[in-house]
């Protein structure tokens, strides 16, 4: 079971469980609480335990003010092997900015707590991969039949993420929150190109397990 701020979150994937953590930024949190099993005050719908996920509370800082920023951006140099297409996307920004503030309100003392966290990340991730299906045989020479090679470029972007929360606290012992998260999280491509080639057979050279029967299309003596 997921929650943020002891909020349940719903899955992700239809009637599926599953909840897609990377989905959210580690920088809208301050904390991460995790239960491995769970406790009688806890629901049972849970049954591998909990993550519960803190946004920030500025009514805990000493300081009226904080605010904090991050820039940096990830590099695939060239003097390493890369893939073709991950060459024409050397570079990917990571971007974060935090805004926390404490104020008096109402006749209280340091009662009202704002804050405002933002994120912005790029991702660019890709392979190349060799494919050989070699003849089903325990002869020492086989025939390559399917030849394949894929070059995969994939950018993920965390576009927007955004936490706005309002700390109040009322008494000693009460405080009331309003906390709100927009993120969006879209992958803007995902380019594969990929190259084929294999042995022409007909449908008398093809065998029960999809191998070619007899030389299938392959001449004699490779």
């Amino acid at each position: 079971a997921v929650s943020v701020d002891g909020n349940e979150q719903a899955t992700s994937a239809g009637f599926a469980r599953d909840f897609r953590i990377n989905q959210l930024s580690s920088a809208l949190f301050d904390e991460i609480e995790v239960n491995k099993t769970p406790t009688p005050d806890m629901p049972a719908d849970g049954l591998g335990g909990s993550i519960n996920m803190k946004t920030r509370s500025p009514l805990s800082m000493k300081e009226k003010r904080r605010i904090s920023y991050r820039a940096a951006v990830r590099w695939a140099p060239p003097f390493y092997d890369h893939i073709p297409i991950r060459r024409d996307h050397p570079a990917h920004p990571l971007m974060s900015f935090g805004y926390q503030e404490v104020f008096s309100v109402f006749g209280g003392e340091r009662n009202l707590g704002v804050s405002l966290s933002t994120f912005y990340s790029e991702n660019v991730a890709g392979y190349f991969q060799t494919i050989k299906d070699y003849e089903f045989t325990t002869a020492p020479v086989a025939y390559v039949w399917d030849y394949r090679t894929n070059d995969v470029l994939i950018n993920r972007k965390q576009q927007a993420g955004i936490n706005l929360k309002l700390d109040y606290r009322l008494s000693e012992n009460t405080q009331v929150y309003l906390s709100t998260i927009y993120n969006d999280a879209p992958t803007p491509f995902n380019d594969q190109k990929i190259f084929r080639a294999f042995t022409g057979r007909t449908i008398a050279a093809i065998g029960a397990n999809g191998q070619p029967t007899g030389n299938g299309a392959i001449m004699p003596g490779y």
